[in-house]
């Protein structure tokens, strides 16, 4: 009896352990926490990427990251990149527009924050090709903080040119005619330079002159890239020359040959 007693206790502890054991590892398979991949969180968001850009600083602010112009289920929506950051500024919002225009109609809202990927959903009536860019602006002083150009099949490179000094001035950096879905447009490219002068204007015309009429506005900026809107009536091919002039002395600063 006791052998017995003593083998069927020894069986029943072993039985228990083994009961344990299973239930052990049930356990660990059924809570395993599982990280998400990349492709299925883009499954999840259902979201479509449609264009993406780059920012870069305007008004002596560093504005840096991507952004993406995304399709959803639901409309659009622009998604800031993990790497985004503004160095700082009052009254930051949100924008999209072109040639570096702001409108308050097509304000997205304040900037969530400073730094990191961040989403902004756009209005039910945009369309792709709308608009080409993206601003991260100051309301307070009404400047540029940051612009982004969204690239894709609604932009299209027509021509370019590289600016050379005139009047004794050092400008430098180049110049592309671009077409978008609302009309066309020149950009500078990040290393334009202009050493200075009083009164730079951009225009455009043929043989180193410009009529007022072909006058795009002032010079934006004298260092970096920036965006200057042609006039509705533009056709390729009727200028072939982008100027920078100093209207104060009615001489110009730098001239590209659009070739």
């Amino acid at each position: 009896m006791t052998h017995s007693t003593t083998l069927l206790k020894l069986l029943g502890t072993a039985a228990i352990a083994l009961t344990l054991t299973a239930c052990g590892n049930a356990s660990t398979e059924s809570t395993e926490v599982r990280t998400p991949t990349a492709a299925s969180q883009s499954v999840a968001n259902n979201a479509q990427k449609v264009s993406q850009g780059t920012f870069s600083g305007r008004s002596d602010h560093i504005t840096t990251g991507q952004v993406t112009l995304e399709k959803t289920a639901t409309g659009y929506q622009l998604r800031f990149s993990s790497d985004f950051e503004l160095d700082g500024a009052p009254d930051p919002v949100v924008a999209i527009g072109n040639g570096e225009t702001f409108q308050l109609a097509n304000k997205l809202g304040k900037l969530k924050n400073r730094t990191g990927e961040q989403v902004y959903t756009l209005p039910a009536s945009f369309t792709p090709g709308q608009f080409s860019q993206v601003y991260v602006w100051c309301e307070k002083f009404s400047v540029p903080l940051g612009v982004a150009d969204l690239g894709g099949t609604s932009m299209k490179k027509l021509s370019q040119g590289t600016f050379s000094g005139r009047s004794d001035h050092i400008t430098t950096g180049k110049v592309t005619l671009e077409k978008t879905a609302s009309g066309y447009q020149l950009s500078f490219a990040d290393d334009f330079e202009l050493d200075g002068a009083p009164d730079p204007i951009v225009a455009i015309g043929n043989g180193e002159k410009y009529l007022p009429a072909n006058k795009l506005g002032a010079l934006k900026n004298r260092t970096g890239r920036q965006t200057y809107q042609l006039p509705a009536s533009f056709k390729p091919g009727q200028f072939s020359q982008v100027y920078v002039w100093c209207e104060k002395f009615s001489v110009p600063l730098g001239i590209a040959d659009l070739t």
